[in-house]
């Protein structure tokens, strides 16, 4: 949505910050939190996993995932969605809400290195 979406106007600007935050509670928190548990039973109910590392370690970038995404983006989902409509209503200065999306988009690429370290992982399968 950050690269798609209109932000031609503060208020078009706000509607999609608060579009992002809709889909963090609605979407992003439910399915991050049946990502990490599913995993864990996966290995729970298939003794062999529990002996490997590759699977802890997988695991452990599942959680960091998990929490990465929890801070990055609905952290910041809510308070930024609405000092956007503080700032499209003439309420605030649009550099205090820069302040606060500064790190967003070195989050969002760190989460994704984590992310895709962890499909490797997944698909490679060392023993």
């Amino acid at each position: 949505m950050l690269l798609t979406a209109r932000q031609d106007t503060p208020a078009t600007y706000a509607d999609m910050r608060v579009a992002i935050d809709a889909i963090c509670t609605y979407l992003l928190i439910p399915c991050l939190g049946g990502v990490p548990v599913l995993g864990l039973l996966s290995v729970a109910t298939h003794k062999p996993f529990l002996d490997l590392r590759w699977v802890w370690v997988k695991a452990l970038l599942g959680i960091s995932t998990f929490e990465g995404t929890l801070i990055v983006i609905h952290g910041r989902a809510k308070p930024s969605a609405v000092l956007a409509d503080r700032i499209a209503k003439g309420e605030a200065e649009p550099a205090a809400l820069a302040n606060l999306v500064a790190t967003e988009w070195s989050g969002l690429v760190q989460i994704g290195a984590i992310a895709i370290a962890s499909i490797v992982l997944g698909v490679w399968r060392p023993g």
